[in-house]
């Protein structure tokens, strides 16, 4: 229903969801809740409940509590993702950047092998580049623990082509969640999340199996290394109006829920001449989203869809929207930061989970909270007042331009450093035989 954006029995859905968790069936994966009106509690115990029948612990741990003394700190980063994907469109530079005096990075990917420009960068990002993925769970988990790993970064969670069951095998010291799976895995052996303080407010942390990794600024890295188109883009060559104000949402289409579909179209009828600019997954969906809209007394033609185009179309053509709209449940990731990076102002209205806190999370990084509403109807009426107020928008976009180069979130250096101070922190208490504990990374002097 989710990936159909079939609603017709949405309500009756989300209920037999919830109530099933509440009642301790396995009724879905850990995934689909992130992206709907599943309270954080409560995607934490449907993680915990299906991981421990399909994910339990392994009976013998290939790692027994050795302690490595290498010259460096060895970090592998296991993925599907380690290929052309939205993954490595915000991870490619931290590979690059990472201190070889003090780290040794390993590439563990999990994909069939792939010839493109992104796997052959990524290569190079790393100091070995292992292809696991034809390799057993178990396989992968005993040529981890041959390499002496001292921290394994798992990139995938409970996401398809990702390999959990390696995990169950304890094959390094320490596992951290990051990145890829937006939530608690709700699972013994991941010990920390990648976070910070307004991704995972501390009042939050109940909602987590993991401890949690407090950056100073934010959990997510970019690639401020990623190249834009030189062509020159309009509003025309998307079939957009140049007199038109384009709201649009280049989120997938899993992300639009009914509430937040209602709130796009009520803002639309609130702005005289506007238009939704979406990507077009073709087929019923387009129809499908078209037949909603009229449903809800929005004009099919103010719906605008654009094809999926190479990603350095995909960048250059940001410059023909007006504001980009947020999904409430599940926002964008990678899809906020490239919007940022390409000066395009991001609506968000945060939640209590990882899954819809990641655009306030860069909002907040970049000082902008004018474009972090309070509420669901906040979120709408400042939709509406930015389109009516091109100064007050103009306002915005300036402060945005300027702020990309003088806030910490496209500071790839500084947060590489800082992400290596994590490291250290937790090799530190590995090798003092502590347990994983909260860590608070201090920021680096400018």
């Amino acid at each position: 229903m989710q990936a159909a954006c079939d609603w017709r029995d949405w309500e009756k859905a989300k209920t037999l969801l919830i109530e099933g968790i509440k009642a301790g069936r396995i009724v879905t994966a850990p995934f689909a809740p992130l992206a709907t009106a599943v309270p954080a509690s409560l995607r934490k115990r449907a993680a915990e409940q299906f991981s421990a029948k399909f994910l339990p612990v392994a009976k013998d741990p290939l790692w027994k509590g050795d302690i490595y003394s290498h010259d460096r700190i060895r970090v592998g980063y296991l993925s599907y993702d380690l290929r052309d994907h939205a993954v490595a469109n915000l991870t490619a530079e931290l590979y690059e950047r990472h201190d070889r005096k003090d780290f040794e990075i390993f590439g563990l990917s999990l994909s069939p092998p792939e010839k493109s420009p992104v796997r052959d960068r990524l290569k190079k990002g790393f100091d070995e580049f292992h292809e696991l993925g034809a390799k057993s769970n178990l396989e992968i988990a005993q040529f981890i623990r041959k390499l002496e790993i001292d921290i394994l970064v798992d990139i995938g969670g409970h996401t398809r082509g990702a390999r959990t069951a390696v995990l169950t095998h304890r094959p390094a010291p320490v596992h951290i969640s990051y990145l890829g799976y937006p939530g608690t895995m709700g699972v013994p052996y991941m010990d920390y999340i990648v976070g910070d303080a307004t991704l995972i407010p501390p009042d939050h942390r109940k909602f987590y199996s993991e401890k949690v990794i407090y950056l100073p600024d934010c959990y997510q890295p970019t690639d401020t290394r990623k190249k834009v188109s030189k062509k020159k883009v309009t509003r025309t060559d998307y079939g957009l109006d140049e007199n038109a104000f384009v709201f649009c949402s280049f989120n997938t289409n899993f992300k639009i829920t009914p509430d937040l579909f209602d709130a796009w179209m009520r803002i639309l009828k609130r702005t005289d001449g506007s238009q939704l600019w979406m990507v077009d997954k073709g087929g019923e969906l387009h129809e499908t989203l078209l037949s909603e809209a009229e449903a809800r007394g929005v004009s099919p033609d103010r719906i605008i869809f654009t094809d999926i185009v190479p990603y350095a179309d995909h960048l250059a053509r940001h410059a023909c929207a007006d504001l980009h709209l947020d999904a409430f449940h599940y926002n964008a990731g990678t899809v906020a930061s490239d919007a940022l990076w390409m000066g395009l102002p991001v609506l968000t209205c945060p939640g209590d989970s990882y899954s819809n806190r990641m655009a306030a999370s860069l909002l907040a990084a970049i000082d902008l909270p004018e474009l972090i509403a309070d509420s669901h109807e906040d979120y709408e009426n400042r939709a509406v007042d930015f389109a009516a107020n091109p100064a007050k928008l103009a306002a915005v976009r300036g402060k945005l331009l300027a702020n990309r180069t003088t806030r910490p979130l496209f500071n790839m250096e500084r947060y590489t450093r800082h992400l290596e101070s994590a490291y250290r922190q937790i090799v530190d208490r590995t090798r003092e035989a502590l347990l994983p504990d909260h860590i608070q990374v201090a920021p680096i002097e400018d």
